[in-house]
């Protein structure tokens, strides 16, 4: 009796022992720094304390895909953990910061190391997902198979935790010496004497059994009788009909009008101020008053590139021309869907380049309305 009860206080000292070796290893990370709300930890985590979202200290650090991006995200792993995944557009839109200039220029915690300007997000709009620019915040609709300068940054929710399939589970008898006998609030994953909860398994559902369809004769119908023939009266024929010349339609043609639009953007930005009202009032009113009316925003930008990206001007014009767009819509109640937003970058300029008159000329942003008339 003495040596089972003996083998039995071994055993439960064992576990003990193991589950609180397994924990310490897996959840008290140690804080290596800390900005803001941001806390990074020295298990390759970021801590954001305003959303409780943890990030990953670092994207994947080269051009990605937005599938090989996903695979990326699902099977990172750092701090031990499992759920790892792609982040949506809000959350990453909660991580861009304006005022801040972190690592590359990027408006982001310094905290994290992004080395592309644009980051997969899981949302698409069909076939195409989203990526977030971390130089003008902006979220864009993106062809899934292209990779340049786009990068992938894992995210989970933090607390829940789930630990990597390697780590075994705390032992019943840890559970239960910490479980209902205290009275404070529960621990976090990085503060010490964390244990995960006790993984819970989904009900299995119901089994429906329908039952077999009751055959039911359709009741016999009688033949209808024969009509009996009746004989027609002899009618004449009407006279022929006069014929008149319909008088000719008028035709329809296409005509466009041009508009520059004279809104002044700040450095590197797509932001539309109140000084711009007067110039887009104006488009606002054409389109009201030709109520079949479409028109085309495009945006354009001077050849500087200071960073050796060209794409930079491409989505830097994409965004201005959208911010036009967001603003007759919001604003002034046009149709979106008589609104179509295109940036040709530096592609089409009319002025010189090499002037700073001529880059003034050329960072512009203009409308092509398409009206219906009948000639």
């Amino acid at each position: 009796m003495k040596k089972s009860l003996g083998t039995m206080v071994a055993i439960i000292l064992v576990a003990i022992i193991s589950g609180l070796f397994i924990t310490a290893k897996y959840s008290n990370a140690v804080e290596i720094g800390n900005e803001s709300r941001f806390i990074a930890y020295d298990n390759g985590t970021v801590l954001d304390t305003k959303t409780n979202l943890m990030w990953a200290v670092k994207d994947n650090g080269s051009n990605i895909n937005w599938a090989d991006a996903k695979y990326y995200c699902e099977n990172y792993r750092a701090g031990g953990f499992t759920d790892w995944r792609l982040p949506t557009k809000s959350e990453l839109k909660g991580l861009y910061d304006d005022a801040i200039f972190g690592n590359n220029g990027y408006h982001l915690t310094k905290l994290i190391n992004l080395t592309g300007s644009f980051v997969w997000s899981s949302e698409m709009t069909g076939a195409k997902p989203f990526v977030t620019s971390f130089l003008y915040g902006l979220a864009y609709e993106e062809t899934s198979s292209n990779a340049r300068r786009n990068r992938a940054l894992p995210v989970r929710s933090a607390g829940g935790e789930t630990a990597a399939s390697n780590i075994e589970a705390p032992t019943v008898a840890a559970a239960e010496e910490t479980a209902g006998t205290t009275t404070g609030a529960a621990k976090q994953w990085w503060e010490k004497g964390y244990i995960p909860p006790p993984k819970v398994e989904e009900p299995v559902a119901p089994v429906e059994v329908t039952p077999p369809p009751v055959e039911v004769a359709p009741p016999a119908i009688e033949a209808p009788a024969a009509p009996a023939e009746a004989v027609a009266p002899k009618v004449e024929a009407p006279p022929a009909p006069v014929e008149v010349a319909a008088p000719k339609a008028e035709r329809p043609a296409t005509e466009k009008v041009s508009m520059p639009l004279n809104i002044k953007f700040g450095t590197a930005k797509a932001d539309i101020s109140k000084k711009s009202d007067k110039d887009i009032k104006k488009l606002a009113d054409l389109l009201k008053a030709n109520p079949e009316a479409k028109v085309v925003i495009e945006g354009h930008t001077d050849n500087v590139d200071i960073h050796n990206e060209p794409e930079r001007n491409m989505k830097l014009s994409q965004a201005r021309a959208d911010s036009v767009r967001q603003y007759l819509v919001d604003n002034f109640g046009i149709d979106a869907s008589r609104i179509t937003s295109i940036g040709y970058g530096p592609t089409k300029p009319i002025a010189d380049n090499d002037t700073e008159a001529g880059k003034m000329k050329n960072r512009r942003v203009e409308a092509v309305v398409e009206m219906v008339k009948t000639k």
